[in-house]
């Protein structure tokens, strides 16, 4: 990634802190995080005292731990993008009339984060929500759940999330791996209000997305589905792309979004 001239290391090395913190699971000691974080015991004393003022961090003798703010901050974010209890019904049906599976997910900068599971007939499941691993941090140009969202972004912010990314990983031959050829994927899916995934992230699957929109027409979550590639045929495909795209309408209706919104460029 190449170097920003606008980043302030102080706020960089203290959400890194959060970070290394919240994937530790336990408490963690100033001399651990020195160590493991390369930063200068004086600098991360200071750095520890200001996020324990606002709450982020709590000492505990020696030990660190994250602090309520933390929590705050995770109920702020998954309030935003909380389903009403009808559409967890929606994306069942989903999946029992394409009989697959189907997923709910949000962005995570360039990482799809999955929050809904259904299949069918099987309750609805909700995801936990896992830390993000370094490899996988960029897979949403692989998935047609990811690709939905990406292409109704504003301009500036599509090109922020690409703005350090030179090569997509590729998870398959398949795979789209040069940012340009990504962009011209997304006009298409904007033009047509739905994204396919043609065994993209995985040679066994076929995948399906459409966009949900909030109330401020923002694309903040998909719905998509996947279907066996062997049974990928057209008509198929034409009766799940159908499904998908009136449950995605019907969910954005619910959070108070225009489900034309999808339609229009």
């Amino acid at each position: 990634m190449e170097d920003d001239q606008y980043l302030i290391k102080s706020v960089d090395k203290a959400l890194t802190i959060l970070e290394y913190i919240a994937k530790a699971g336990e408490p963690v000691s100033l001399s651990l995080l020195s160590s493991r974080l390369d930063i200068r015991k004086s600098t991360l004393f200071g750095l520890l005292r200001t996020l324990q003022k606002h709450r982020f961090v709590v000492q505990h003798g020696k030990q660190y731990v994250l602090g309520h703010r933390c929590h705050a901050l995770s109920q702020a974010f998954l309030s935003r993008h909380r389903l009403p209890v009808r559409s967890y019904e929606l994306l069942g049906q989903l999946a029992n009339a394409c009989q697959a599976v189907v997923k709910y997910g949000t962005l995570s900068v360039m990482r799809l984060a999955e929050l809904v599971t259904a299949n069918p007939s099987e309750p609805v499941l909700l995801d936990p929500l896992s830390p993000i691993e370094d490899s996988q941090d960029c897979n949403a140009h692989a998935l047609a759940r990811g690709q939905a969202i990406l292409a109704f972004l504003s301009d500036d912010e599509l090109a922020e999330r690409l703005a350090s990314i030179d090569t997509l990983p590729s998870f398959t031959p398949n795979t789209i791996t040069d940012v340009a050829d990504l962009r011209a994927r997304l006009l298409e899916v904007r033009r047509q209000g739905y994204a396919v995934s043609r065994a993209e992230y995985t040679l066994d699957s076929f995948g399906i997305g459409a966009p949900v929109f909030d109330i401020n027409q923002i694309p903040v979550a998909a719905v998509g589905l996947s279907v066996p590639i062997g049974h990928a045929d057209p008509n198929t495909i034409a009766q799940c792309v159908n499904y998908t795209m009136q449950t995605a309408a019907s969910i954005t209706e619910l959070l108070g979004g225009q489900a034309h919104a999808m339609l229009n460029d």
